[in-house]
Order: C-alpha cells, then structure tokens, then sequence
C-alpha cells in the first residue's frame, strides 16, 4: 500500500495515504474471522467504522499538504457544525433520487435476484427504465471534470 501511495504521487501526503491504508488492513487481518462471527448489529457497527476509516483515508488522500490535512481533520472533529448544513436542501433531493432505487433493490433482495428487473412485466419495466433515466436527467452531473489520474 505504501508502494501504491507512491504511484500516484511523489507527494508525502500520498505515501502517508499508502501507510495509512496499509496499516488498516493489517489491523484488520487478524480480526477478520472475529467479524464475521458478530450479530447483524455488530458487522454493522464494523461496517460502519471501517466505512468511515476509509473515508478518512480518502481525505488524507485529497490533501494537498500536511497542512491542509491538519486544517480539514480540525475542522472535522473540532469545528464541525450540522447545524450550519442544508439538511432538507441536501436531504430532500438525495431521497427523491435514492427511494426508487431502494425499492428495485429491495424487489431484488425480496426475490433473491439481482437481474429480476428484466424479467418484470413490460409495463413494469419500463416504468422502471423510464423513472431510471428521468434520475439520471434530473440529478445528473453533466458539467465536464477530468478523470481523476488525469491530475498525476
């Protein structure tokens, strides 16, 4: 990992990304089968903080210094606000754009079948192709950015 850090730059915040992660999986290594044993609450609970160290992960990624890194995790854990967000100008478009596909998803999870969607009545179907693309028109980012190793 700390190798794959250096491939993408020869910036100590990408070798320090490297180690990070390398350091992440061999902290997991010897609990893997330790998870795996756990209830439903206890792998989501793994879930959810190896979730959010990866996430981490990716911010020490983006930083451009070691500096920046030190600004962004202060203002995460220190200065971090929810009440300055805008939850429903955040929240109502993200469930309008998430509801349909929860629900195909639980059509599948229900069925046990992750191709069920081409095999529903016709209606049905395009219904779902239809309400697919009008999501796709409605929240799609469709400004131009470069492909992210364009950057390296």
């Amino acid at each position: 990992m700390l190798l794959g850090g250096l491939w993408h730059g020869a910036a100590w915040t990408f070798i320090l990304w490297g180690l990070y992660h390398g350091l992440l999986l061999i902290l997991y290594r010897p609990f893997e089968s330790a998870f795996a044993a756990l209830d439903r609450k206890g792998r989501v609970g793994a879930w959810l903080a190896m979730f959010h160290l990866t996430c981490f992960g990716w911010l020490i990624f983006r930083a451009p210094s070691f500096a920046t890194l030190r600004d962004m995790t202060h203002g995460l854990f220190a200065e971090f606000r929810p009440a300055t967000l805008d939850v429903t100008g955040i929240l109502i478009p993200l469930l309008l754009y998430t509801m349909p596909l929860l629900a195909v998803h639980a059509v599948e999870a229900r069925a046990d079948d992750v191709l069920i969607v081409p095999r529903l009545r016709l209606g049905v179907r395009y219904a779902v192709y239809v309400a697919t693309l009008y999501l796709i028109l409605l929240f799609g980012n469709f400004g131009g950015s470069d492909f992210i190793y364009f950057q390296f």
